[in-house]
């Protein structure tokens, strides 16, 4: 885990002086080339003449997306790493995410899907979530950390819906339940909140939990002993 954490921070720190020193000029004699049959070919560059940054940088071979992509915004920082081969994503991609600073993912693909383990990560490099995917649709199962490293939600999936039963835990000693939610084709049917010592809450109350990126969102209005009134989710 520590491996791929280092990694990431690797590719940021080298890749990011590309955007920082965006100037006139910086489009050199050789990129930007088409081949005999007036296809892409070598390192091609992309170049906000607004800001005088470069934006995206792409690598291609016979008009198609062969290498590393990286991508970066207005103040030159790296935000996105695509692995191409014959212009699909072939590899481990690593993504800033837009909802908090810091945070990132590393996203795998195969043939242009989505295929592997899932991460992401908290600003300090704990992993903050994980999942399965397999052809494009998160199929497994999906977990959520806190920044404590304790198991905060944990659930499963198939064919990019959810299905079966999902807990939400508390980030203490015991890593005890908080809620247990029952699914039927991706919606939340039933909830049971459990208080920390192990008995179930009965009260009726309506229940908003939401968790970084789409590894957690529930919204459900639950009464009585979990019977649920409304619920949305993913």
């Amino acid at each position: 885990m520590k491996s791929i954490v280092i990694y990431v921070f690797i590719i940021f720190g080298i890749s990011f002086s590309y955007g920082q020193n965006c100037c006139d000029g910086l489009i050199g004699p050789n990129d930007n080339k088409y081949d005999e049959n007036g296809l892409e070919t070598g390192r091609w560059v992309i170049c906000d003449t607004e800001i005088c940054k470069i934006t995206q940088i792409d690598t291609f071979a016979n008009g198609k997306k062969n290498g590393v992509t990286v991508c970066y915004n207005e103040n030159g920082v790296l935000t996105h790493t695509y692995p191409y081969k014959d212009g699909e994503l072939e590899g481990m991609s690593y993504s800033k995410n837009h909802l908090a600073e810091g945070f990132y993912d590393s996203i795998p693909y195969r043939n242009g899907k989505q295929e592997g383990i899932r991460r992401a990560y908290y600003p300090d490099g704990t992993l903050c979530a994980e999942s399965s995917w397999v052809d494009g649709r998160r199929s497994g199962g999906s977990y959520v950390y806190y920044k404590s490293g304790r198991l905060a939600r944990k659930g499963s999936y198939l064919n990019g819906v959810q299905k079966g039963t999902a807990y939400v835990y508390r980030d203490d000693e015991n890593n005890s339940v908080m809620f247990k939610f029952t699914y039927v084709d991706g919606f939340c049917v039933k909830a049971v909140e459990y208080r920390s010592n192990g008995e179930v809450e009965k009260t009726p109350r309506e229940i908003h939990l939401l968790c970084y990126d789409d590894y957690l969102y529930i919204d459900c209005n639950v009464k009585g002993k979990g019977e649920v009134i409304k619920t949305s989710g993913k």
